[in-house]
């Protein structure tokens, strides 16, 4: 029986850890910046991402179980990245959309909260914040979402 195994199974249950001790950097970096910026974003008032973690999670473990079960044999593994430019270039559109729904929520979220306290005239520090924020994320949605036709042709011309 392989050594790191046991070892393995414990590491792996941080996301990007496990990648790590197999000696995969990218994939492992990849899954820490995923999961650690998905705990950004639910600290800052998107809390129905938390949704998104036992995902990361769970895929992140068995990723890093499976990839060291396929390569038990080899002396290196090959570190794929799990997101590639290319993929990102040809998905730009779904996080387009992705970015102009989490502003949308953010600032229906903000109206709510501060809905009956609409006669004040004291605005509240938060609430602006978490205007520009979603105000900032919808527009880059459009501008992705402006540029997919164009990339389209980029691409031929390559």
């Amino acid at each position: 029986m392989n050594r790191r195994r046991p070892l393995l199974y414990f590491l792996a249950l941080l996301p990007g850890l496990g990648h790590f001790y197999l000696g995969l950097m990218t994939r492992g970096l990849q899954f820490m910046l995923l999961f650690f910026g998905t705990i950004f974003l639910i600290a800052n008032s998107f809390g129905s991402l938390a949704l998104v973690l036992p995902v990361i999670v769970f895929y992140s473990y068995f990723d890093a179980l499976q990839l060291h079960r396929l390569y038990q044999d080899m002396t290196e593994l090959y570190d794929e990245p799990l997101i590639t430019i290319a993929w990102l270039r040809r998905k730009k559109h779904v996080f387009g959309w992705v970015l102009i729904a989490l502003g949308c929520l953010t600032v229906m979220k903000q109206i709510m909260n501060y809905l009956p306290q609409y006669i004040s005239i004291y605005v509240p520090y938060d609430l602006v914040q978490n205007v520009i924020m979603s105000g900032t994320l919808i527009l880059i949605g459009f501008q992705l979402l402006r540029n997919k036709h164009e990339d389209a042709w980029d691409t031929l011309e390559q």
